[in-house]
């Protein structure tokens, strides 16, 4: 039913009535899925750290971003949803922190070995 929400643990929501009308859209295009997983079912040897390749989930025949969290006790779910969320929004605009953090690495090697 719209503007209603089920959150685990607190129930029915009314996301109109506690967010505004802005809060709920008629329609609204999917680009990113985020998946939680236990940090302790993931192995630490097959994590992406620099998160160099894209994974996508497909979903109707179309290729949906996906970015996997692992998630632990005492980590803010809610901060790391948002961070991807905004990630995910600069790399619509061009901009990919791997591969800048990447080449300024590159760049400081290089110079280090020309000093050698």
């Amino acid at each position: 039913m719209q503007d209603f929400l089920e959150v685990r643990g607190l129930g029915v929501l009314n996301i109109r009535a506690l967010f505004g009308d802005n809060a709920v859209k008629p329609t609204k295009p999917l680009d990113l899925m985020i998946q939680l997983e236990l940090a302790d079912t993931l192995k630490p040897q097959a994590l992406d750290r620099l998160s160099a390749k894209m994974q996508y989930e497909r979903v109707l025949d179309v290729n949906i971003s996906k970015v996997i969290i692992p998630i632990a006790a005492g980590r803010n779910i809610a901060v790391l949803v948002e961070v991807a969320v905004r990630n995910h929004m600069l790399l619509l605009r061009g901009v990919n922190g791997t591969q800048q953090f990447t080449k300024r690495q590159k760049q400081l090697m290089s110079k280090e070995s020309k000093k050698s």
